[in-house]
């Protein structure tokens, strides 16, 4: 599928930077297109991600190599890291 995959630089997002660090996304299919723009990316300074965010994308990537139990035990460590150590959290991964 990366084969599929165009990136280039547009003379409009160019010429907002750096006011804006958006980006369009056109997808390509045998009925036609449609296309997408963000003006700010989420996370970004003026766009912030919630913590709750930040924890499901957390988790949903950490699904990735890890069981669901494992997953939410390293969120929650992680979500909570000023009470535990850096051993409790390197032994769950």
């Amino acid at each position: 599928m990366a084969s599929k995959v165009e990136l280039g630089a547009s003379e409009k997002w160019e010429g907002l930077y750096p006011q804006k660090r958006g980006a369009t996304v056109t997808i390509f299919d045998r009925g036609g297109s449609v296309s997408v723009e963000v003006d700010l990316a989420k996370g970004e300074p003026e766009n912030p991600a919630s913590w709750a965010e930040l924890d499901k994308k957390f988790y949903n990537n950490a699904r990735t190599l890890l069981s669901e139990e494992e997953a939410k035990r390293v969120s929650r460590t992680v979500m909570d890291l000023d009470h535990a150590s850096l051993s409790q959290l390197v032994s769950l991964v």
